[in-house]
């Protein structure tokens, strides 16, 4: 669906209330040239000063006239661009060419971004290989480490948490023979008396 564009002196804007309030600087501008004296610089230079601290314009009609005053101050009366002060822009419209090159420049966004979905190719980077092959080596030296912790604790003669069952079943199995022993040797005893 296409937007619906206004358009007004050489200028498109996006919606007729950009529209309507440049024609009212339009009118406005009318109004100061009918009044301005462009053979006098000092003037011509209270006026723009004064058109500047008011804010008075913001589209672009009105900034162009701006323009055109500060151009006419700098050529004709030799006045530097420091001695001036900066047109202040609130643009809210462009021109039919700003638009045709706007148009240009989404085609050849939308082309690039075509380009841009297709698979790009992997590139393995050194400089970044050598970083990951240390983390890999380090991590397989710490996993190394804690099972050979596991496997001698798990051996270990001290009881510990990975072999207390087993230690506790020797013992007892070592209590148990040793009960057996002093039974058979006590059962030896009475028989013999």
């Amino acid at each position: 669906m296409a937007e619906e564009l206004y358009e007004y002196a050489g200028y498109v804007f996006s919606s007729s209330a950009e529209m309507e309030l440049a024609k009212k600087e339009a009118a406005g501008i009318q109004h100061i040239n009918s009044k301005i004296n462009y053979d006098d610089a000092s003037s011509l230079l209270a006026i723009y000063n004064k058109l500047l601290e008011r804010d008075l314009f913001t589209t672009v009609v009105g900034i162009d006239f701006l323009r055109n005053i500060r151009k006419i101050l700098m050529e004709e009366y030799d006045f530097s661009s420091a001695e001036l002060k900066s047109v202040p822009v609130h643009l809210t419209g462009i021109s039919k060419e700003e638009l045709k090159v706007n148009e240009q420049i989404k085609k050849t966004v939308k082309k690039s971004d075509n380009q841009k979905k297709e698979k790009p190719k992997k590139v393995i980077n050194i400089s970044m290989l050598k970083p990951l092959i240390v983390v890999v080596a380090i991590a397989a030296i710490l996993v190394v480490i804690v099972f050979i912790q596991f496997r001698v604790y798990s051996d270990s003669d001290n009881l510990n948490i990975l072999n207390y069952k087993a230690r506790l079943e020797r013992q007892y199995e070592s209590w148990e023979e040793d009960l057996t022993e002093r039974e058979r040797v006590l059962n030896e005893k009475n028989l013999l008396k």
